[in-house]
């Protein structure tokens, strides 16, 4: 019996092709076949096809249409490169080839992943990069992180030509650009959802193809015309794995927070910059707080105005907070704080100096443990035009105390003391000249009714990446700048600089009178550098701990009161 009349028997029946048995179809099936030929478990041995037979299109004699649309691929360095773009739910990765890797420009990180197809698993190296994408009649612009391959499985036979389209009455006006001589470099998968969403249909008669536009375009999906002419199909699906190299350097990455100090490295040519501009920039001011400068990676840093994104953030908010009475007047209380406490300020010269503008879209979070509270998030990674705020700032050297050594001289002495700085990274001011690419967008008084300003943070921001360097270069420096002579002076100093990790203050001492005198002490060093500590507590020589209250100014007022405890 022919290939083809097993096949037109198995149609006949409606059975698996996976395992012959009636009632349901393959991509349902359970069970765990596998053709002993090419080692597919798409088909039973049976089914498996002759050479030059790939897919039951072949036997239809059709073109299979697959959902293909024109786009431009812009990577972060600016290159664009106009292509067509497969989209593929099949796919739970984005592919692209590694020709329209070079046309970018771009290097990406190495990654070994496996290939999973119809014809089994292949272990393969590529390297995995952002770029952006928006169809060519298309304003929206998607962001995605691909991983290239040798060329994406698509051949010519799929895409269909505007005279192809012409033969069917709901797609001859059809808005689609695709006799344009690009090939297929793009594989946009599931991990892309929004690429997916329907905005407008138009559908034919059954076993016709359809059109649908999506954020990038219209695409065409379906069988085609018939034709006598050899058929293909492609399987496109690619499954990442990452290898046992990629986990250990996460790992190392892991260990590297908790071995801080365990060896003595020297600073990369990036730590060394940032610590020449954390010297020149550091200013302790007559409030008493210090203020310091971002860490830019370049000194000309060309930001572009991304002002529109933030406007359309700033819709999105307005609609969540009109629907939440509470979560709008929590949010709202919290920005007015900042522009009250001088955390923010009105922008006075709004044209500011070009390339130093940029627009942080903002938005709340709540704590589930803490539902009372909103936090105001600023999105310092938010994307424009492949740039974002954050890939040109610096991290800086590694400042915060390593945690294994705080736990471990946490476990030193029997009387524990633990609090914290209230707002540490808002405690830092940053340079006037920085202050312009840390701009948001607010109603006045907080009134969504009312007309948009613009204003600035005055601050270091929780999000930022130069901000735990920052900080604790300035927490570090009121270390530096108080030193006292006396002995629980000299403690409280050696805490700030090894007892911190990033705001948590962990140490121990022997006895409950100096640890009360050391945390006075500590209040009133913090102080010097703008920072205030709360949150304090110390256990006594019992088992039962005692809380005090935030202000640890009260603490030596109510000494015998704990020492009796």
């Amino acid at each position: 019996m022919s290939y083809d009349d097993k096949v037109k028997i198995v149609k006949a029946k409606r059975l698996c092709y996976r395992c012959l048995i009636p009632g349901h179809i393959s991509s349902k099936c359970r069970r765990k076949t596998e053709c002993k030929t090419c080692k597919s478990t798409r088909h039973h041995d049976l089914l498996h096809p002759p050479e030059g037979v790939t897919s039951l299109a072949a036997i239809s004699g059709r073109n299979i249409y697959l959902m293909t649309v024109p786009v431009e691929v812009v990577a972060s360095n600016g290159n664009k490169v106009k292509t067509l773009a497969l989209l593929d739910n099949g796919s739970d990765s984005s592919l692209c080839s590694e020709a329209l890797r070079r046309k970018l420009g771009v290097a990406g990180q190495r990654v070994k992943y496996t290939a999973t197809t119809v014809n089994g698993d292949a272990d393969k190296v590529g390297f995995s990069f952002d770029v952006n994408v928006s169809g060519i009649r298309e304003k929206k612009e998607l962001s995605l992180k691909v991983l290239t391959v040798e060329s994406v499985p698509a051949g010519k036979e799929s895409i269909p030509t505007l005279k192809e389209l012409s033969a069917w009455d709901h797609l001859k006006s059809l808005p689609i650009e695709l006799d344009n001589g690009l090939d297929v470099q793009l594989l946009i998968g599931a991990d892309t959802p929004e690429a997916f969403w329907v905005q407008e249909e138009r559908r034919g008669k059954a076993k016709e193809p359809y059109a649908v536009r999506t954020q990038l375009g219209w695409c065409v999906m379906g069988p085609g015309k018939e034709t006598k002419g050899k058929l293909t199909s492609n399987s496109n699906r690619i499954s990442v794995s990452v290898s046992n190299e990629q986990l250990m350097q996460q790992l190392q990455q892991t260990w590297e927070l908790d071995n801080k100090g365990l060896e003595v490295e020297e600073d990369s040519v990036e730590d060394r910059r940032a610590r020449d501009i954390l010297v020149s920039t550091t200013l302790h001011q007559e409030s008493k707080h210090y203020q310091i400068g971002l860490l830019w990676k370049y000194d000309d840093h060309p930001l572009p105005c991304n002002k529109p994104i933030a406007e359309i953030r700033l819709a999105s908010l307005k609609r969540k907070l009109d629907k939440d009475e509470g979560l709008r007047a929590k949010y709202v209380e919290t920005v007015e704080t900042y522009i009250s406490k001088g955390h923010a300020e009105p922008v006075t010269h709004k044209k500011g100096d070009e390339g130093n503008v940029w627009y942080l879209p903002h938005h709340p979070v709540i704590h589930p443990r803490k539902p009372g509270k909103v936090r105001v998030v600023f999105d310092c990674a938010a994307k424009w035009k492949s740039i974002l705020l954050n890939d040109n700032l610096l991290k800086g050297p590694e400042i915060t105390s390593n945690l294994v050594g705080v736990l471990s001289r946490f476990r030193q002495e029997r009387i524990a003391l633990v609090a914290d700085i209230e707002g540490m990274f808002h405690q830092v001011h940053i340079n006037p000249t920085d202050r312009d690419v840390l701009r948001f967008l607010w109603w006045k008084d907080g009134d969504t009714t009312k007309t948009v300003n613009e204003y600035r943070m005055t601050v270091h921001l929780f999000g930022a990446t130069s901000s735990p360097c920052c900080a604790g270069y300035a927490l570090r420096q009121t270390a530096e700048n108080n030193k006292p002579v006396d002995a629980i002076g000299i403690r409280a100093t050696d805490v700030i600089r090894s007892g911190f990790y990033v705001d948590d203050c962990l140490t121990s001492i022997s006895e409950c009178d100096e640890a009360i005198e050391l945390a006075q002490r500590l209040r009133n060093v913090l102080h010097e550098g703008g920072f205030r500590l709360t949150k304090c507590s110390i256990n006594t020589s019992q088992s039962r701990p005692v809380t005090y209250r935030k202000d640890v100014g009260s603490l030596l007022g109510r000494r015998k009161r704990h020492l009796q405890v």
